[in-house]
């Protein structure tokens, strides 16, 4: 028996300060650019930037990735007798979101899930690196 997908996504998300920052960090990646020529067409500068883009690995793994400014806001009513503490919580910065999966039927006999896990977020943290290298 065969998984015919079976694969992890990855989120991760860097606390910033503002949209700017997190349109700076993206245009670093060298991944979006536009010439200032054909940027000219439409006006002077980047104002919010998000990419998004498949690719594959030797016809044997897949990625989807989406790379964006990442804003939201917490709005709870959290009863008074509820201790809740926000202050890890992102609302403004970058985010890097990976769908990484193998692109060949998986033989369910050999799938060892948390093997397959720790294997693929090691190969998402040095892609992840990479990105500003």
């Amino acid at each position: 028996m065969f998984f015919t997908r079976i694969g992890n996504r990855f989120v991760y998300t860097l606390k910033l300060d503002s949209k700017e920052e997190a349109t700076e960090l993206i245009s670093k990646t060298g991944l979006f650019t536009i010439p200032d020529k054909k940027l000219a067409i439409f006006g002077d500068k980047v104002t919010n930037s998000q990419f998004k883009f498949t690719a594959t690995k030797d016809d044997e793994i897949g990625y989807n990735i989406n790379i964006s400014h990442l804003s939201r806001k917490i709005d709870m009513q959290i009863p008074k007798c509820i201790k809740y503490d926000a202050s890890a919580y992102t609302l403004e910065g970058l985010l890097i979101d990976i769908d990484y999966h193998p692109l060949k039927p998986f033989d369910v006999g050999n799938f060892r899930g948390n093997d397959l896990v720790k294997k693929n977020k090691k190969d998402m943290e040095y892609i992840i690196k990479g990105l500003w290298a």
